[in-house]
Formats: structure tokens, C-alpha cells, sequence
């Protein structure tokens, strides 16, 4: 897989076909704390809405140097609430402390990284002045922050989500901007990608809402880190030797000229393969057999 999260692969499936499932690992530490930071920023100091105000003319207009039409918030002295302490959170709460943030990490059931200090969950959505997302889409946190979550938090709180789209209601997200439940959101991922016409997220036109379209992950570091860790999987299965399973497809070793579960998207791209100058000759070497398997989100490639 050229991705961490997996749980739009069927793992059931694959372990009983003899698929090795190897995703990548700690690729997105960087990039996507900075892009939710990018994000935040964004929204807590309404550089959209100062921006469309400048095109707007009020600028021009103005008597004085400049204007003061939207809030301004630091960053400095405010709570971050992240929901989510694996490396992706840590990374994230690293940068909040550098700004001067006051980092809480929400409490949820085993499993928990050792070491880390824990908040009930219900506190961290009542004090925090920004609430990230950073962890899986699994059956209990499905929809995790829903209407009834978003009436508990401040009214001037943000809600940042780089993690998966389904984490979120986005019916209740929707509302809760109408109503003036929190003051903002950025998102860089919708319950379904690409969103098809008419998705609720795509109509939402708020200079206090922001969507990107699924890039926190995407930066020219990132990409060729994973570009690196995706032949280096494909290499430690052709020779026989363990890869980097997802843990819940664990499976014994699957011997080369097996089937795996690869994208050749990323390595028609290049990405990082400027390191790896022999890698297009080695993968054609290989004669690797590409497989279709269960995905259980269509809108997905169905060859991972």
C-alpha cells in the first residue's frame, strides 16, 4: 500500500487469499502536522475572510491603514485538544507547544501509547480552543464527533481533521457552522473521495471552512519517503524476508511470486526514485502479479 491507513482494505479477505497487505510507516509525521497547523492558522486569524475583504475593496475604502473586521486569535496561551496520540498527534502537539499552546490528548479505550498524559474526553471538547484529529476510522470512531459533540464545545473552537472523513458527521458538521456551534473548520478529508457531485462539504461556501482535497500527506518529503519505504517493501518480499505488515492482516511470510497487493500508480510517478535509479528495472524484473482486492469503499482504486 502507498498509504498508512488501511481500512478500506478487506484484511479478512486478503489473509485467507494469501495477500500480503504491507503499508507505509511514519511517512506523514511532518507534513501533515504542518498542513494542519497551515489549517489553523488559517482559520484562527480569518485569512480568508481578510482576503476576500481586500478583493472586496475595504481596503481601498478604509479611512485608516487598516481594518479590523474579523476576530483575530493567537495561538499563544489557547488549548489544543488532539484526539489521537500516535505519531501523526505527537507530531502535531510538538508544534502546538512550540507556539505556546496548552496540549491536551483525548482519553479513549485500550489501546494507549505508554507515557502519555490523558484527558477525559468530554473535557477535551468542552476547554479546547482547537480540536485535531489524528486517529483511525474504526466502528467506535465512526462519526466521533457528531451534533452532540459539537454542542459541547466553545463557541470560538476549530475542528482540524487530516485523519479520515467518516471520523466526522458531516450533516451535524454542516449545522453546526449554521448555527454558530464552533467558529471554524478545516478539513482535508471527506467521508468520500474523490466527493461526488452534491456532496454536502463541497456546497459549504464559508470563509470560516476550509477543504483541501486530501494532500496534508502529499509533500515532496513525504512522497519520496514513502516512494523509498513502498520499494523497500516490495524488495523484502521478493526476497522472502518479513515486510511491513498491517498488523490486523498478519499472515505467515508470503514467498516471492505470491500475489502482493501493490499500487503501480506511485512508481509511475518517480516519486524519490531519483535515489533508486535501477527500481523501474527491478520492479519489471520481479514480474510482481498486481491483484484486485475487496475494498470496501468503492470510490477507492480497486488495486492498492
Amino acid at each position: 500500500m502507498e498509504a498508512t491507513g488501511y481500512d478500506v482494505v478487506d484484511l479478512a479477505y486478503c489473509k485467507a487469499h494469501g495477500i500480503a497487505v504491507a503499508n507505509i510507516h511514519n511517512y506523514a509525521v511532518h507534513t501533515v502536522p504542518e498542513h494542519a497547523f497551515a489549517l489553523i492558522l488559517a482559520l484562527r486569524r480569518n485569512i480568508l475572510a481578510y482576503r476576500q475583504d481586500v478583493e472586496n475593496g475595504v481596503w481601498n475604502r478604509s479611512e485608516r491603514f487598516c481594518f479590523f473586521t474579523h476576530d483575530i486569535g493567537d495561538l499563544h496561551g489557547a488549548t489544543l485538544g488532539i484526539i489521537g496520540e500516535g505519531a501523526i498527534g505527537q507530531g502535531t502537539a510538538a508544534i502546538g507547544r512550540a507556539f505556546g499552546m496548552r496540549v491536551l490528548f483525548a482519553d479513549h479505550p485500550p489501546p494507549k501509547m505508554e507515557g502519555v498524559t490523558f484527558t477525559p474526553h468530554e473535557q477535551v471538547l468542552a476547554e479546547s480552543d482547537v480540536i485535531s484529529l489524528h486517529c483511525p476510522l474504526l466502528p467506535a470512531t465512526r462519526n466521533l464527533i457528531n451534533l452532540e459533540a459539537f454542542r459541547k464545545m466553545k463557541r470560538n473552537a476549530l475542528l482540524i481533521n487530516t485523519a479520515r472523513g467518516g471520523l466526522v458527521d458531516e450533516a451535524a458538521l454542516t449545522q453546526a457552522l449554521d448555527e454558530k456551534l464552533i467558529a471554524g473548520a478545516g478539513f482535508d478529508v471527506p467521508t468520500v473521495e474523490p466527493p461526488m457531485n452534491f456532496h454536502p462539504l463541497l456546497d459549504v461556501r464559508r470563509t470560516n471552512f476550509i477543504l483541501t482535497p486530501h494532500v496534508a500527506w502529499a509533500s515532496d518529503g513525504a512522497m519520496k519517503f514513502l516512494a523509498d519505504q513502498l520499494i523497500d517493501n516490495i524488495e523484502l518480499w521478493c526476497a522472502g524476508a518479513p515486510v511491513r505488515r498491517c498488523a490486523a492482516a498478519s499472515c505467515d511470510l508470503i514467498q516471492p511470486r505470491n500475489a502482493l497487493a501493490i499500487d503501480p500508480v506511485l512508481i509511475e510517478r518517480g516519486a524519490g526514485l531519483d535515489r533508486r535509479p535501477t527500481a523501474h528495472a527491478s520492479i519489471a524484473a520481479w514480474s510482481i502479479q498486481l491483484v484486485q482486492v475487496p475494498m470496501r469503499n468503492p470510490r477507492f482504486p480497486s488495486v492498492l
